[in-house]
């Protein structure tokens, strides 16, 4: 059982590995840095490295009065590249965020074909946590998000794709046998908010707290929140 879990840990941490790190930032992206070309691989080098340089001079100066042009400047670019890669100065702070959320449909699709759909989400939602706290820049967006409510606001609008995700990863094998209920609908929803939350929770602790371990706080907020394979229907 226990070689069991770690083989299922080990699956859901390759879809969070970096495929593209600039200082500690990291971000999965298709293709691979093994396919991608040297043009693609610039342009992503370049929008982590103003996702960095914008993190950090938020946390120095104050979002308000750090401007697209500082950000820019720190990087040696134009503002015209920085606009190619961010709409505006807030979206710097989260470079990464749809290919995250494929790489976390991409885990729960693979791990459930081989654990229970409970084990499958409760892995992957542990290997992503991982993967944040691996990174000091990450830390650093977690303490913006507390201090600016502009960012908070964006971080409770992207929770919504990884609801969706989770909602349909919960419903999807009742819904092979027939239509969802409301009560398994409700279940499903309950679950994905509560998952949600207790990682917010954990991580902007984490971001104020620096011996707070926020995996072990998960990883036991989890274990009582969601039933155990054996448990379910």
């Amino acid at each position: 059982m226990e070689s069991k879990k770690a083989s299922a840990s080990l699956i859901a941490s390759t879809y969070f590995t970096s495929l593209s790190e600039v200082n500690g930032l990291v971000c999965n992206s298709e293709p691979t840095r093994a396919t991608m070309n040297q043009r693609e691989q610039q342009k992503q080098a370049t929008r982590m490295a103003l996702s960095e340089a914008a993190i950090d001079l938020f946390c120095e100066h104050g979002v308000e009065a750090t401007r697209v042009e500082d950000i820019a400047a720190s990087v040696g670019v134009t503002p015209r590249t920085f606009f190619l890669h961010f709409p505006t100065k807030h979206a710097a702070a989260f470079p990464d965020h749809e290919e995250r959320v494929q790489s976390f449909i991409a885990s729960l699709d693979e791990l459930s074909a081989v654990e229970h759909p409970i084990e499958a989400l409760k892995q992957t939602v542990l290997a992503g946590i991982r993967t944040i706290t691996s990174s000091s820049l990450r830390r650093k967006r977690y303490q913006l998000l507390r201090s600016i409510p502009e960012f908070a606001g964006i971080d409770i609008v992207h929770d919504l794709d990884y609801e969706a995700a989770i909602i349909d990863h919960l419903t999807t094998p009742a819904s092979n046998s027939g239509p969802v209920s409301a009560d398994e609908m409700f279940a499903a929803r309950n679950t994905a908010s509560s998952i949600l939350g207790l990682s917010r929770s954990a991580l902007t602790t984490w971001a104020e707290f620096p011996d707070f371990d926020p995996v072990r706080a998960i990883e036991e907020g989890l274990d009582a929140l969601l039933l155990k394979p054996s448990e379910c229907r």
